[in-house]
């Protein structure tokens, strides 16, 4: 029996830990970026990247590419962190809280056609031919 090394399991223990505090928490506080602060703090908890900031936003800008690239190389590029990430942030929020389109209500609803749906529909059929 292969047994996962401690780092791994503490990595898991935090994903159980971090649903379940966001779980609790979602009774009280609405989605915002504050509680995934909170979540992205209890994730880096005892793992690597815990001195890294835990639970802020980056302050720095980032990218995603081959190895050694620069931001001019780079395959993909968020938005930098100062201003234009503090301002997707707000606006991710108020799209959440957005009264008009009632995202999050028809999502916590429950959808009884779902469950008929998927008894009829094989896998490959419901994900338009791949998985």
């Amino acid at each position: 029996m292969t047994t996962l090394p401690d780092v791994d399991i503490r990595k898991v223990e935090n994903y159980i830990a971090t649903f379940d505090h966001a779980h609790r928490r979602l009774d009280t506080l609405p989605l915002s970026t504050r509680l995934l602060r909170e979540m992205h703090a209890r994730l880096l908890l005892d793992v690597r990247g815990e001195e890294m900031d835990s639970g802020e936003f980056r302050r720095s800008q980032n990218w995603i590419g081959p190895p050694g690239c620069t931001l001019d190389g780079a395959t993909f590029v968020p938005p930098r962190h100062d201003p234009e990430m503090r301002d997707a942030e707000s606006d991710w929020e108020r799209f959440l809280h957005d009264q008009d389109h009632q995202l999050l209500p028809s999502a916590s609803r429950p959808q009884p056609t779902v469950g008929t749906q998927a008894s009829r529909t094989s896998p490959r059929q419901c994900c338009g031919g791949g998985i």
